[in-house]
């Protein structure tokens, strides 16, 4: 369960209907939603906790993924190149951004997106990205003890 905090600055970004389809995206074996909850939840709660710029950090985590398929013109590959631009142009479309909240969504790629992450806040997203990522992939996609269960 997360705390009232948490649920009050995410609410205005889960009310918006373009983020809400991202229910039905696939990503890393999950959807690009929970994804995003995960990761931003995550975040809220490191930021808060080393006394960081937690409100811009969680906001910026939960918006960091905020594309579609749709939006993505290249191959599969390349995604990790073009969807933080896509993302933060999409937020950009609901959200006056600060410059810390747009470079933590535009570098949370980083070693393979073209920013550099120039906050705490930004590594943080950017560390809590990759980490969820491998979780969700090894319990939702590519499980090992499902595969050894299946060898047997």
């Amino acid at each position: 369960m997360m705390d009232k905090e948490f649920l009050e600055l995410v609410d205005d970004v889960l009310s918006i209907e373009k983020y809400r389809k991202l229910r039905q995206e696939k990503h890393h074996g999950t959807t690009r939603f929970d994804h995003s909850i995960r990761v931003a939840k995550r975040v809220y709660l490191r930021t808060k906790k080393r006394g960081l710029d937690y409100k811009s950090a969680t906001k910026a985590a939960l918006l960091h993924d905020f594309f579609s398929a749709s939006d993505i013109t290249t191959k599969w590959l390349k995604i990790a190149y073009e969807h933080p631009q896509k993302a933060y142009k999409n937020a950009s479309k609901y959200y006056q951004l600060s410059p810390k909240e747009t470079n933590i969504i535009k570098s949370h790629m980083f070693p393979l997106s073209k920013e550099f992450p120039k906050s705490r806040e930004a590594w943080i997203v950017t560390y809590y990205d990759k980490k969820v990522a491998i979780l969700e992939y090894t319990k939702y996609k590519f499980n090992p003890k499902k595969l050894i269960k299946n060898k047997v």
